[in-house]
């Protein structure tokens, strides 16, 4: 299975005054395969590119901040710090940018399982677990919106 690779640093994440997180320096990393899914997508073409070798490179501005829920997901379930981060961070990022969900969540599952040591029931673990807290942060911003418009 291809892996990961951090094309950057490792992140450097700062805290807000209200517990986010924030990005330090930019994160590049390359997926190691080609996710179609983001390409067909089309938007933000400067941040998710192709590299020479036909892999998806996705890149992460400093100064993004998110709020770290798939962080901690993954530090629950998987070892290498730097991998578990740039995955909460790209999943985080691709969610503020309403990219398909199934691709984000393909993007954390990718870069979660490549950290050494990983085991499968791990990344699977923590694949799942992203799966239905993503399906209930959904269903409860679609219900939000639902209320705003009754009430506009």
């Amino acid at each position: 299975m291809p892996s990961a690779k951090l094309l950057s640093d490792r992140p450097l994440v700062e805290f807000d005054d209200d517990g986010n997180r924030v990005l330090q320096r930019t994160l590049k990393v390359d997926l190691g395969q080609a996710l179609s899914a983001l390409h067909r997508w089309g938007k933000h073409a400067d941040a998710i590119t192709m590299s020479k070798t036909g892999t998806t490179v996705l890149t992460v501005r400093e100064g993004f901040v998110y709020n770290g829920a798939s962080f901690w997901l993954a530090r629950a379930f998987l070892g290498r710090r730097e991998l578990y981060e740039a995955a909460a961070c790209l999943h985080d990022q691709l969610a503020q940018w309403v990219a398909p969900r199934g691709a984000s969540d393909e993007v954390f599952r990718i870069v979660s399982c490549s950290g050494r040591g990983v085991k499968n029931w791990q990344a699977r673990a923590a694949w799942i677990g992203l799966r239905l807290g993503g399906w209930v942060a959904w269903w409860g911003h679609r219900r939000r919106q639902r209320l705003k418009r009754k009430t506009v």
